[in-house]
């Protein structure tokens, strides 16, 4: 009871306090509760909270929570929120779970969202990834999207793979991308490694020219 009481003020709170920083304090307090209550609580203010800092600060937090129910969320604000920037904070959100299933639903961001620059922060936060689907999906849309742009923004994310996992990527993209722009843009990245393959890639293609 003393919880329920709890979560009902602090949700008050979240929703009509005058001060911004103390609606997210709030946000945080109902996290931390780690409760069904707290949790739809949580959910419910990502969704309709009448303030974008208390929407962002509860989608964040929900990108603290392992469980499959906060990456659909996530998903579903991502996807068919009303506001550009708040479905850039939930693919941000969506970067911070640790499972297969997030990992899943930024490619498919990554490859298939409407909107340009949320594709852009989905291919971007998948390079944050270390995983194998990762790395075969900003190859992929290197590779063969039509958008100069996203290609370039996949280029850059290889680069941010742990263990240099996008080394070998980068080399046959500054090989034979058919894009003369995207080659290039795999050359620059190429050279600000210090890598042993992607140096001696350079030195061969300085070469042939």
């Amino acid at each position: 009871m003393v919880k329920q009481t709890t979560l009902k003020l602090l949700t008050k709170t979240a929703q009509r306090d005058r001060s911004t920083d103390v609606r997210k304090k709030a946000v945080f307090s109902i996290y931390r509760m780690k409760t069904e209550k707290a949790d739809e609580a949580l959910i419910d203010l990502a969704y309709h909270a009448n303030k974008r800092q208390v929407r962002e600060k509860a989608i964040f937090w929900l990108g603290q929570k392992e469980s499959p129910k906060a990456a659909k969320i996530l998903e579903n604000i991502a996807t068919n929120d009303a506001d550009e920037e708040i479905k850039q904070k939930a693919i941000f959100g969506l970067s911070q779970l640790k499972d297969d299933q997030s990992t899943n639903i930024l490619i498919k961001l990554a490859k298939k969202h409407p909107n340009k620059e949320s594709r852009k922060k989905a291919i971007f936060w998948l390079g944050q990834k270390a995983s194998k689907k990762a790395a075969e999906t900003l190859e992929d849309v290197a590779a063969n999207e039509n958008d100069i742009e996203i290609q370039k923004k996949a280029i850059f994310a290889l680069t941010q793979l742990d263990d240099d996992k996008g080394i070998p990527i980068l080399i046959k993209l500054a090989k034979t991308h058919p894009n003369s722009e995207v080659r290039k843009k795999a050359i620059f990245w190429l050279g600000q490694s210090e890598n042993p393959r992607a140096i001696e890639t350079l030195v061969e293609i300085v070469r042939k020219q």
